[in-house]
């Protein structure tokens, strides 16, 4: 057990003294992708950035999330699963030129809007629409090569579209 805890830690360690390089520039794109952390479920997430400017992006994302519930309602007890597909428009405003924030580093904040899809299945089917959302994001990204990068986000708004946070990887194409 020790050797695994040394071994991951030097390959934890080798992984970002690498060489890294600079977040995403004007006309440049990256992918991202990860999981996501909130009260209603564990969401995946997979979307795409496009730089407009040195230090604004937009993009698109692609979310997907299961819920299982289950309540006593006059003695009778409900079951039900909840299957989230959403589609998301993004835009970040990244604070790295704004207050000098050097390389390897990414800090941004930024809107999503989007529609969400719900469908159920169980014993309960009230309450359950598809509808539009709103939701803001401050993240925080770390290259450690010139292309792989490691995200994390902390969100707020309207659970449907996104709230809680994430974790995930970047690929710069």
């Amino acid at each position: 057990m020790k050797k695994i805890c040394l071994v991951s830690i030097l390959l934890f360690m080798g992984i970002f003294s690498l060489s890294a390089q600079s977040r995403i520039t004007k006309d440049e794109m990256q992918i991202n992708a990860g999981f996501g952390f909130s009260n209603t479920g564990l969401p995946v997430y997979a979307g795409l950035d496009y730089a407009i400017h040195q230090d604004i992006t937009i993009g698109g994302q692609l979310i997907y999330k299961h819920y299982k519930d289950k309540f006593k309602f006059e003695e009778i007890s409900y079951k039900y699963n909840l299957n989230m597909f959403g589609l998301l428009i993004n835009a970040n405003y990244h604070f790295n030129t704004l207050i000098h924030i050097p390389d390897p580093w990414d800090v941004y904040a930024g809107i999503n809007i989007g529609y969400v899809t719900v469908s159920s299945s169980g014993d309960y089917h009230g309450n359950i629409s598809s509808s539009t959302g709103l939701s803001f994001q401050i993240g925080a990204r770390y290259f450690f090569s010139e292309q792989w990068g490691v995200n994390l986000e902390l969100m707020g708004g309207n659970d449907v579209v996104g709230s809680g946070g994430r974790i995930g990887i970047t690929y710069k194409l």
